[in-house]
């Protein structure tokens, strides 16, 4: 599977996570590519459909009640939801924020609705962190010449920032399907 353009954003954002940046546009200054990025990231999706989303009232001068800004409760969403109205007609929003779960439009609703995917990024980042933990794990201290070196401490490091991550992780959604059949 190839990288998807609409993953680019969610994909920079665990770089910074993990610290592995692309310097200057260049992707072989990172140890790891978008294409493992976006593997980790698929392995914490949720796919959402027909989630609606919730309004920032703003009343103007006239006094009118408008709604142009719409939120999701969760962010990190790939930068292709399909917004629809509470009729299922497609909405085009003015302004999008994916990363932040943000959508303004520049006229106002009544109802929104979103339909994609958004990411737990900590999730990602945590399995990202455990490739760094093994690339890690072949290093050792040693001492010479009245020098010692130690390099076990980028694993204590790395383990502090998987622990710190662990407490943002997402609850995982689980999915209940009731049967009409079922009869308790």
């Amino acid at each position: 599977m190839s990288v998807r353009t609409t993953m680019a954003d969610l994909i920079t954002r665990v770089r910074e996570l993990i610290g592995d940046p692309v310097i200057a546009g260049t992707p072989s200054t990172s140890t790891y590519t978008d294409q493992q990025i976006q593997d980790a990231l698929d392995a914490h999706r949720t796919q959402v459909r027909n989630a609606p989303l919730r309004p920032l009232q703003v009343a103007n001068t006239s006094g009118t009640v408008t709604y142009l800004d719409w939120f999701a409760p969760r962010g990190a969403w790939e930068a292709s939801p399909v917004l629809t109205d509470g009729a299922y007609g497609v909405l085009t929003p003015s302004a999008s924020d994916c990363l932040a779960g943000e959508w303004t439009f520049s006229t106002t609703q009544t109802s929104v609705l979103v339909s994609g995917q958004c990411f737990d990024l900590y999730g990602a980042a945590i399995d990202m962190l455990y490739l760094v933990l093994q690339s890690k794990a072949a290093e050792f201290d040693f001492a010479t010449d009245g020098q010692s070196f130690s390099r076990s401490q980028q694993a204590a490091g790395i383990r502090a920032l998987i622990d710190a991550y662990r407490t943002k992780v997402r609850a995982p959604a689980i999915r209940v399907i009731q049967n009409a059949a079922d009869t308790w």
